[in-house]
């Protein structure tokens, strides 16, 4: 019964991951396909490259909503944390490979930090402000994100949260790592995209 529940409650976090707030966004707001501008990717960077810093925090805020709503079936259950780590993961599969786009989409990152900070608020708090710092500095995106989801794990054993948190939060920083991959080969190579925070990308 337990795992069945389990299931379902990752089967309701995908179905909330996978609505792809960033396509729909970019879609309503400037007729164009997300998928076909910038980096291409289906996330709130990307939708801040093509939309400008008001179409970016709409789509933020368009994540963090589904993630929410993911975790809102295992809140309303109260069956266990287990619950929360099903959805959670649910809704940042949904988002990285969205049953409405063919199994495509983001990177994961909104989704992640918001499940995080939702479940840990502080470490969730103080990885944001740190993400902030370094994308303020250098203007890279990719690496704030990287090194944000990298604080997770840290955090939480540092705060001598449950194992089972810290291995979860290892968990969503893997994911990450993985989902930037290329990303990490141009930061490396010196040829990663820097994103301003107050011009779109030319889209005609």
């Amino acid at each position: 019964m337990i795992n069945m529940v389990s299931f379902y409650c990752w089967i309701f976090g995908y179905i909330c991951g996978s609505i792809p707030s960033a396509y729909l966004i970019v879609k309503a707001i400037s007729k164009t396909d997300i998928r076909q501008y910038a980096s291409g990717n289906v996330g709130s960077t990307n939708a801040l490259r093509v939309l400008g810093p008001k179409g970016g925090a709409l789509t933020l805020l368009g994540d963090i909503a589904k993630s929410i709503l993911a975790l809102a079936l295992p809140a309303y259950l109260g069956a266990g944390r287990y619950l929360f780590y099903a959805a959670g993961l649910g809704a940042i599969i949904g988002h990285n490979w969205s049953i409405f786009l063919k199994f495509k989409g983001g990177k994961g990152v909104a989704v992640s930090v918001s499940v995080l900070t939702l479940l840990q608020p502080i470490a969730g708090i103080i990885s944001i402000l740190l993400f902030a710092l370094i994308v303020w500095t250098t203007n890279y995106v990719s690496l704030g994100s990287i090194l944000m989801a990298m604080s997770w794990p840290i955090l939480l054993f540092l705060f001598k949260q449950p194992m089972s948190e810290v291995y979860f939060a290892l968990l969503l920083f893997i994911m990450i790592v993985i989902q930037h991959r290329g990303n990490i080969h141009r930061l490396i190579s010196g040829t990663e995209r820097k994103t301003s925070l107050k011009k779109t990308e030319n889209i005609e």
